[in-house]
């Protein structure tokens, strides 16, 4: 595992991901990243950002 500075993202399944970018990163500076290339922070969900967008358009 190493542990890589970045936040392109283009996983819209994991839990981390708004707007291409990778808001663990924001949270602890690094991400990650096994040997072979894959995301080991992955988890699958929706960031807490787009459940308040949602909110939003829907009250609007």
């Amino acid at each position: 595992m190493n542990k890589v500075p970045g936040i392109f993202c283009l996983n819209t399944d994991c839990k981390h991901y708004f707007e291409d970018n990778c808001m663990k990163f924001f949270e602890e500076n690094t991400l990650n990243i096994s040997n072979d290339g894959k995301c080991e922070d992955f988890e699958t969900g929706e960031y807490e950002g787009y459940k308040h967008t949602k909110n939003e358009e829907v009250q609007t």
